[in-house]
């Protein structure tokens, strides 16, 4: 009796977490966007978040991002924040804006940053926390 409650537990521990993180991709989707050129070979980079499910971006949460890795690619700096402007709320999405450039050193010049952010519906809110996004920007 007492292996068939422990069984039971760690199933319903693997169902739940299993639920969880596949449930929580629903509540938002992230575009990512390289625009025009600075004449100093700089890209504009901007990483849009997108809600689903009936949410939208949470303008009174502070977002932060930072940079986790990066390939071939030189960045004026390495962490963004609402505070210091790098996020901007555009109606229904959050934004995220900033500059990068391929050094020429890998053929395949990337960044990748982790993300924490927050979408709400007229009845709650999630915060999401070190969500990966990928930047991969063209080698010239």
């Amino acid at each position: 009796m007492m292996r068939l409650c422990w069984v039971f537990a760690v199933f319903a521990i693997l169902g739940c977490s299993k639920a969880q993180s596949e449930d929580e991709k629903g509540y938002y989707g992230i575009e990512v966007e390289r625009k025009e050129t600075r004449g100093d070979g700089f890209a504009h980079v901007l990483v849009r978040f997108l809600g689903n499910r009936g949410y939208h971006w949470n303008t009174d949460f502070r977002p932060t991002a930072r940079v986790v890795a990066k390939e071939g690619v030189v960045l004026e700096k390495d962490e963004f924040s609402k505070k210091t402007g790098d996020f901007v709320d555009n109606g229904e999405e959050g934004q995220l804006h900033f500059f990068a450039k391929p050094d020429g050193s890998s053929p395949k010049p990337s960044v990748s940053l982790r993300v924490r952010f927050s979408m709400c519906t007229n009845k709650e809110c999630r915060v999401f926390d070190d969500v990966p996004v990928e930047v991969l920007l063209n080698a010239k």
